[in-house]
């Protein structure tokens, strides 16, 4: 069982570095703290596939556009490296 230190152990630990598309965004650093708890990556199959918001974007199947293409991505949407400087 994977205790509540164990977790923020490894978000503390994935989460500090900076914003980076396809290596550390919010994507990769969730599956990375996934990975770290629990040996597999749930993002195995993408990685290295996007360096950009538009390339993740297009990987989400909304094409480069982004959030105007994507009602939902008006909340929010791929916007959550602005959080962490990217």
């Amino acid at each position: 069982m994977v205790t509540h230190d164990q977790v923020m152990d490894a978000v503390l630990t994935h989460m500090r570095g900076p914003f980076v598309w396809g290596a550390s965004d919010c994507c990769t650093s969730a599956s990375d703290v996934f990975q770290a708890l629990h040996g597999v990556d749930p993002m195995a199959p993408l990685r290295g596939q996007y360096t950009t918001e538009a390339g993740a974007w297009r990987w989400c199947g909304f094409g480069a556009a982004g959030a105007h293409d994507n009602p939902a991505g008006r909340a929010g949407g791929l916007s959550c490296g602005r959080g962490r400087g990217g």
